[in-house]
């Protein structure tokens, strides 16, 4: 079905990314611990812009209801 949204796509990291798995699960757990609701998720995915390289991204879920003031910490080095 093509809804006729233009943008961004999301699609699966290229193998050759190379990427501390590890600091990058630790980071989405910690946002996760954060929020402290049920519903929320964090994954990280690939976003690519009409043929442009993939960017490695983390997406976040967050459910819109009783949502406190979130201030994501900055990602290790």
């Amino acid at each position: 079905m093509d809804s006729g949204l233009v943008g961004p796509a999301i699609v699966p990291l290229p193998e050759s990314f190379e990427f501390d798995t590890t600091a990058i699960t630790t980071y989405i757990a910690t946002v996760l611990n954060l929020v402290h609701t049920q519903d929320a998720y964090g994954i990280l995915a690939g976003v690519n812009h009409h043929g442009r390289p993939v960017i490695p991204t983390l997406v976040f879920g967050l459910p819109l209801s009783e949502l406190p003031d979130i201030i994501l910490p900055p990602p290790s080095e």
